[in-house]
């Protein structure tokens, strides 16, 4: 089956490394597209929905921000099987505080380079508590796009989605400290299971996805 992933917030595939699909799982990675001036969430789906070949025969994976847009993919064009990991499905399962933020406008005027860049908040926020995982984040976030960086944030925080896609799978951590699974209705909770569970938890995520995907049932 055609796998597309989406990783987060404008970085690169290398976030998915360490997943070890079945041989029948084709991997490929839905690459984050330079934003055009004001775009909307809605029109950037609809480009990277261009990218996806028979969306009714294939798979889409969607991390943290990659999982709102595999939400935005679904109202275009309904995919075979939509899998989230540590993201969230409407509005209503983010912190209110993330709402807070979006409506204050302060993200956007703090300088892109110094988000990106404040290491020690975003281990916490990520849950890297090796000096490995540290290693692996920061080379995940210098693989990104600034300009996407900054578009998805903005994006994210004024997500405004109540829309709940049928059919959609979920799998998310008890320590997210990003999305808190407090808030989230999960398919399958990953015990203390960080943000960046899909890296330090691959062979957890691994089994999960190699079950639901090539699974004939629309379940775990």
């Amino acid at each position: 089956m055609k796998t597309y992933f989406i990783s987060g917030l404008g970085t690169g595939a290398s976030v998915f490394d360490r997943l070890q699909l079945h041989p029948e799982i084709e991997f490929i990675h839905l690459p984050w597209l330079i934003p055009e001036p004001k775009e909307s969430t809605e029109h950037y789906a609809q480009r990277m929905l261009d990218g996806i070949q028979y969306p009714e025969q294939s798979a889409l994976v969607g991390l943290s921000f990659g999982g709102i847009m595999s939400i935005e993919i679904n109202k275009l064009a309904p995919i075979h099987k939509t899998v989230l990991i540590s993201s969230v499905k409407t509005v209503d399962e983010m912190p209110a505080l993330f709402r807070a933020i979006g409506w204050s406008r302060l993200h956007r005027i703090a300088p892109i380079k110094l988000i990106m860049r404040d290491y020690p908040a975003i281990y916490y926020a990520f849950g890297a508590r090796t000096k490995e995982q540290r290693l692996r984040v920061r080379e995940i976030l210098n693989s990104g796009h600034p300009e996407v960086f900054r578009w998805s944030i903005d994006q994210l925080l004024n997500w405004k989605n109540r829309t709940v896609i049928p059919g959609i799978r979920h799998i998310h951590g008890t320590n997210d400290k990003i999305f808190p699974h407090r808030y989230v209705k999960a398919d399958y909770l990953v015990p203390n299971g960080p943000h960046f569970m899909v890296s330090s938890r691959a062979a957890e995520i691994s089994e999960i996805l190699n079950q639901y995907l090539l699974s004939t049932e629309a379940s775990f």
